[in-house]
């Protein structure tokens, strides 16, 4: 067995993962209600027949078959999974971390966001937006610019009494082949994971945030046909429309994602955080402008909690 640490979860997995933080197996039993179980074994025999394409989001279990993996969720400590004939194993991976991960946080109460995730100034910003916005890039150049790494694709949010918190998740960040090569990357040095997208899994382990931070600002990217940035900090129920419309399982979810138990958790985030939306003109390259948002409006307000705070 393999033993990994994520989402403030200890991971027992009889399937390696190189891009997960190792622990020893004394320190994954110290907690026993915090340890998951990954593990290859039959299906339950009331769903096996189905095809793939097929999914099921529930309280207790949840069901995911696909071309590479047919896997069930169960009780929020346990993912049972078989691999299909001719799979790739590295998209096995991928399905358990993504959807896997997220159907058995969601069955812990704990929500995830598809996003990246960075750390300045002690405090966490999540960066959302449809694929092809900018969000790799963005968290690129922030990154090179002093941010700490916690999380890239998928975040989860626990609570520290009513404080909402990232913990950090594993020390890679995706990229594309362009974005890789255009931050001075040799592909040859990296993990290469997706053959459709043509992505490659880059070290973040020197950036790397190790401890849950605060969670301050949630920043939603798109992509729009005028020609200036437009910028707008939302107040009230837009804030959770924002959260709702971006959890990671939202298109699995469909109109079950405003249910009342992930209602009730994104309006406990919404109260405690702050929600940007940024605009940018299509086919402009405008990331040291979106920097600048960030500098002035974003970071700018967590300088002054803090300094009310003193």
């Amino acid at each position: 067995m393999y033993y990994y640490c994520l989402y403030g979860l200890s991971i027992a997995s009889d399937l390696a993962f190189s891009q997960l933080t190792s622990i020893s197996e004394d320190e994954a039993n110290q907690q026993p209600d915090q340890l998951i179980h990954v593990c290859k074994s039959p299906i339950s025999t009331d769903i096996s027949h189905t095809k793939s394409g097929y999914f099921y989001i529930g309280e207790k279990r949840s069901y995911l078959h696909n071309d590479h993996i047919f896997m069930e969720i169960c009780n929020g400590t346990t993912i049972h999974y078989e691999t299909e004939p001719n799979c790739n194993l590295e998209y096995v991976r991928s399905f358990l971390l993504g959807y896997g991960m997220s159907m058995l946080c969601l069955q812990r109460n704990i929500l995830t966001f598809h996003c990246s995730a960075i750390e300045k100034g002690g405090y966490a910003y999540l960066i959302s937006g449809e694929s092809g916005c900018g969000k790799s890039t963005l968290t690129g150049k922030l990154l090179q610019q002093g941010c700490g790494f916690l999380a890239d694709d998928i975040a989860a949010v626990l609570f520290e009494g009513e404080q909402p918190i990232i913990p950090p998740t594993f020390p890679y960040q995706k990229l594309c082949r362009d974005a890789a090569l255009s931050q001075g990357y040799d592909p040859k040095d990296l993990i290469y994971i997706d053959e459709e997208k043509d992505k490659f899994l880059v070290p973040m382990h020197e950036l790397a945030i190790s401890h849950p931070i605060p969670f301050h600002s949630f920043v939603y990217l798109f992509v729009h046909n005028g020609k200036e940035l437009i910028y707008e900090k939302l107040e009230g129920m837009d804030k959770f429309i924002q959260l709702i419309e971006n959890q990671f399982l939202r298109h699995l979810l469909g109109e079950r994602k405003f249910a009342p138990s992930i209602g009730q958790c994104c309006l406990n985030i919404a109260k405690e955080i702050e929600v940007h939306v940024i605009g940018r003109p299509r086919n402009s390259y405008v990331v040291d402008e979106i920097c600048h948002i960030f500098d002035s409006q974003i970071f700018h307000d967590t300088r002054v909690k803090r300094t009310e705070l003193t």
